[in-house]
Order: C-alpha cells, then sequence, then structure tokens
C-alpha cells in the first residue's frame, strides 16, 4: 500500500472538473494508492433532510409528493423518519467524514440540485477538496469508466461486489467474490448492516470492493475507512448492472449502450442532448 505524501494529498484534491477528477480516480486505480469513493443521490438527500420515503411497485413518494416510476424490487426501500434515524444518523457521519483519501460524489448544478449541493459542501466543513460529482462515472464519463475503468479493476488481486442477492458478478469475471445484499435493507438496518460490515471487514489486505449498495455503501465505506485504510471502496452505483445480470435501461445513461441502428442512435443523440448529459458544478 502506497502512503500519500503532503504533495500527493494536494495533487489529489478534487477539481470539481468532470474529465480532471475522473483523471485522478484513474491514476489512483493504476497506482493501486487505495481510496473510498462514495456518492450521494437523491434518496441519500431525502434521508438526510428527514423527508419519509417510499419506493414501491410503480410509485415513489416523498413527503406529500408522488411520482409514478416501476423500478426495479431491488431499488424499493422505506425511510420512516420516526423509525430510522439510525440511518440517517450515520448517512450524515458520512457526509462530514474528512479523510485525505476519502472522496464524495454530490448533486450539482447539471442536476438542478444546487440548494443539495451546498447543503453537502456545509456538512463537509466547507471544504471542495474531497467533493466531486455524484455522477462521474456515469453520463458524459460513463463509456470512459467502462473502457478504462473496468479493466484497471481486473488488476487488484481480490475483487468483491457488494450488491443485491440477485446479481451474478462471475457473470463480467470469475474474479469478482459477491457479498449479497437483501432487498429494502432498511427494514432489517442493523443486523443487514453489522452482516456486510464483517464479510468487507475480513476482505485480504488491499482489496478492492466495488459497492452497488444504495445508502448501505456509504455507510459501510464510513465505518470501514478508519480500521481498513488499505482497502479501495467504489460506489460504482448501476454503472456495471448489466455486465452482472440485473439489467440496463434502468437509467438514462444507459442508452449510451445502445446500438448505432438509425432509432437507438436517435435516442442515444436526444439523451447528449438533455441537461444531464454534461457535468456543471
Amino acid at each position: 500500500m502506497k502512503e500519500w505524501t503532503n504533495e500527493a494529498k494536494d495533487q489529489f484534491a478534487m477539481k470539481q472538473d468532470p474529465k480532471l477528477d475522473f483523471a485522478i480516480f484513474k491514476q489512483l486505480l493504476v497506482q493501486k494508492s487505495p481510496f473510498t469513493f462514495i456518492r450521494f443521490s437523491d434518496g441519500e438527500l431525502d434521508v438526510i433532510k428527514n423527508r419519509k420515503v417510499h419506493i414501491g411497485k410503480e410509485v415513489v413518494r416523498w413527503d406529500e409528493n408522488v411520482l409514478i416510476h416501476d423500478y426495479p424490487v431491488y431499488d424499493y426501500k422505506d425511510f420512516d423518519p420516526i423509525k430510522n434515524q439510525d440511518i440517517r444518523t450515520l448517512l450524515i457521519a458520512s457526509a462530514s467524514h474528512v479523510g485525505r483519501n476519502f472522496f464524495k460524489g454530490i448533486p450539482a448544478k447539471h442536476n438542478n440540485a444546487v440548494d443539495d449541493r451546498n447543503l453537502m459542501i456545509s456538512l463537509n466543513q466547507n471544504s471542495l477538496n474531497s467533493l466531486t460529482f455524484a455522477d462521474l462515472l456515469i453520463n458524459q464519463n460513463f463509456l470512459l469508466f467502462r473502457k478504462t475503468f473496468l479493466n484497471l479493476f481486473l488488476k487488484f488481486s481480490n475483487v468483491y461486489y457488494v450488491g443485491n442477492f440477485r446479481a451474478n458478478p462471475k457473470q463480467f469475471s470469475d474474479k469478482l467474490e459477491h457479498i449479497s445484499v437483501q432487498d429494502n435493507f432498511f427494514l432489517n438496518f442493523q443486523s443487514e448492516m453489522d452482516s456486510i460490515f464483517n464479510q468487507v471487514k475480513e476482505t485480504p489486505p488491499n482489496s478492492l470492493i466495488l459497492l452497488s449498495a444504495s445508502s448501505l455503501s456509504n455507510i459501510i465505506a464510513l465505518k470501514l475507512n478508519s480500521i481498513r485504510p488499505d482497502l479501495t471502496m467504489i460506489d460504482i452505483g448501476t454503472s456495471m448492472h448489466d455486465l452482472v445480470g440485473l439489467g440496463s435501461g434502468i437509467r438514462e445513461y444507459h442508452k449510451l449502450l445502445l446500438s448505432n441502428k438509425p432509432m437507438d442512435f436517435y435516442r442515444k443523440h436526444r439523451y447528449k442532448l438533455s441537461g444531464y448529459y454534461r457535468m456543471h458544478w
């Protein structure tokens, strides 16, 4: 494991630039310098802001708002501000944690989330050094992520995929070991967190941990950052779902995987013209 010098700490400070920050993570992977990258998206912000949330079959509810949307069953969750304050406390702790190798992706201007961005900056002690985009590995960087990072992942001796029990990481590579996560872990938070924490804690030195476990990714990364500084932990979200048997087309950026047939090309081009494709701080 390579130690970070003061010069390296300055070199690896986030720039809030999608190309430069992506390049920093790539360099760290090439050097196998341990780091942690977690992400705060809509779901995490709703919990931090103490909003009651229900994501179920064909419907999403938060506070008094209702959205008709058919998320996959492994995305279902329920956050109750009365029952689930333990989850909220740990999410706020992960948003507030500052470490030289602990990076956080947060919503930004292109997500129409300037208020959320500013909230996350304030929780991060008003420092930008460890902050980048929540969607750094997707949208305009998605195809580059698939081209470069996936090969770098396989250069690690031990790689673990922390994600839904339906996933089959060995469909991507026999090298990936699966640490499975149950549906709607909010309902059995303590036992699920303890189980996954203990499994990741016992991984071999210098392992790579690919996190695809919603808010649990933030919490596991926080709890392990100080006791296992040798681990590289990356919240990959849904960026590998199609490669591990969980399907594609779930997120808008999956359109980039479509073919170049006329209709598919049109759908890809239309997505690239959307306000979400290019990242702006």
